[in-house]
This record gives C-alpha cells, structure tokens and sequence, in this order.
C-alpha cells in the first residue's frame, strides 16, 4: 500500500525518490540515506550497499508519503479501501480509542469497520504448554508498515487492484 502511494507521488510530480530521508524523518540516522533507500530496504549502514528488510525503518516513510500527499496516511489507505472495494479491510485496528482516527469517518463506514473487527480473525500464539491462546494485534496505530487489517479475500482484490492500475500506471508498477 505505502508503496503504491510513494509511486503515486512520484507520477505527480510531488515526490523524488533521491530526497534525503532526513528531510522528512530523523528516524534514519545514515548520512546519505534516501527516501528510495528506506523504500527499498537497503538504508541501513552504509547506503545502497545491502538489502535488509526492516518494518521500523519502512514506517519513517509515513512522514514521506504523508508529506507529498497533503493527507494522513489513514486518509490514504482508507480510500484505496474504498476504491478497490475492500469491504473486510480496516485502516487501523485502534479506531476504538483513537478519537482523532474516529473522526475521519462517517456513521456508517465507523459501523462498517467495527463490525468487521469483531469479526474477522483474532491474533494468536502458543502459549508455555503449547496451547492456542488469544494473543494481541501488534502495537496500535497505523503507519507506513503496519497497522492494516485486513482478509485473504480483500487482499486477492488488492492484487487485482494493482493489475489493473488502478492505482499507480503500469510504467510506474514496473
């Protein structure tokens, strides 16, 4: 999803992948790290040099893509839910809590993902004796690597989302 987004900027003008990260996040304490580094996994040490998958690192792009969108990355990912008509997909699982999340959307798209919460498969983890227990989602909130909740289902329309273009052009998916 955050990738599709930084690609959308880049098309419109609003993004150029070489930027310092710096310029947007102190996260990524490398001289020399670009928004493509981070993007791509290969920011850490020294730059360019090495892939190495980080989610940490990937959710200092949430100040990128926010940035160069003039949105909150909630925002974004809830209409690319919306355009791919991902009905079981919610863009945070802390919609409870969070006052200023809830007051991004109406009535009838707050019941929507409520119910899809309460629904839809909870984490879990094998406790001391090996038994399946209850676990909790990871930590609240929702950036640019995590916080997504969705189904097997939305996520095959995701695909089909991306095949399509729907989002990003075909030159930019390549």
């Amino acid at each position: 999803f955050t990738s599709a987004l930084l690609l959308r900027c880049v098309e419109r003008g609003t993004l150029d992948l070489d930027t310092p990260i710096l310029r947007y996040s102190s996260a990524i304490p490398e001289p020399g790290a670009t928004v493509r580094h981070v993007f791509t996994h290969t920011s850490e040490g020294t730059p360019g040099r090495m892939y190495r998958y980080n989610g940490d690192r990937y959710g200092a792009l949430t100040a990128v893509v926010e940035a160069c969108s003039g949105s909150s990355i909630r925002e974004l990912f809830r209409d690319m839910l919306d355009r791919a008509a991902m009905q079981d997909s919610v863009p945070g699982h802390d919609l409870e809590e969070n006052v200023d999340a809830i007051s991004l959307f109406d009535e009838v798209t707050l019941r929507r993902y409520r119910q899809t919460l309460a629904r839809i498969t909870k984490p879990y983890k094998l406790d001391s004796r090996g038994r399946v227990v209850g676990s909790a989602y990871p930590p609240k909130g929702i950036n640019a690597s995590a916080g997504l909740v969705s189904t097997a289902h939305d996520l095959a329309l995701y695909d089909q989302s991306l095949a399509s273009h729907l989002f990003i052009s075909s030159a930019s998916q390549e």
